[in-house]
């Protein structure tokens, strides 16, 4: 569009280069579109799942109800392998509904069904390494003063 053209231009005279203008906007867009999701761990995986029903519970547990989109994330585990349960990706219609069920999912170590279950932000790759880092030296510290 002419706007975006003008910005560009104007981003030019100032000394930004088209590419990292570009960086910067995909950045900002992929930040927008993850803020609204969230990801599911420990949820047991079945051959003859409905996710969207299985998580529809989990969130009622917790005391909500929105409109979701599920997938789990990765590669099809093969049934005669011990491998670990892959996560699922939960796309919601708003950041404020994401940050609810961030809130409330502490709720989730009390239940029955799902005290097992994990829920966390949709991080980037970035995110996660800092993030386990971050876990990593919150341990060694709990470990050597307990």
């Amino acid at each position: 569009s002419d706007v975006v053209q003008e910005k560009a231009m104007a981003c030019r005279s100032e000394g930004v280069t088209p590419e990292a203008l570009r960086k910067v906007v995909k950045t900002v867009v992929e930040e927008e579109d993850r803020s609204k999701n969230i990801m599911v761990f420990g949820l047991a995986e079945d051959e003859n799942e409905d996710l969207v029903e299985t998580v529809g519970e989990l969130l009622q547990e917790i005391g909500l109800k929105p409109t979701i989109q599920v997938s789990r994330m990765g590669k099809q585990n093969n049934a005669s392998k011990k491998t670990p349960v892959r996560p699922v990706k939960v796309s919601l219609s708003s950041v404020s509904t994401a940050s609810q069920i961030l809130t409330q999912a502490r709720k989730l170590r009390h239940s029955e069904k799902f005290s097992k279950v994990f829920v966390s932000p949709d991080r980037s790759i970035e995110e996660r390494v800092k993030q386990k880092q971050l876990v990593e030296e919150l341990r060694k510290k709990t470990a050597e003063t307990g």
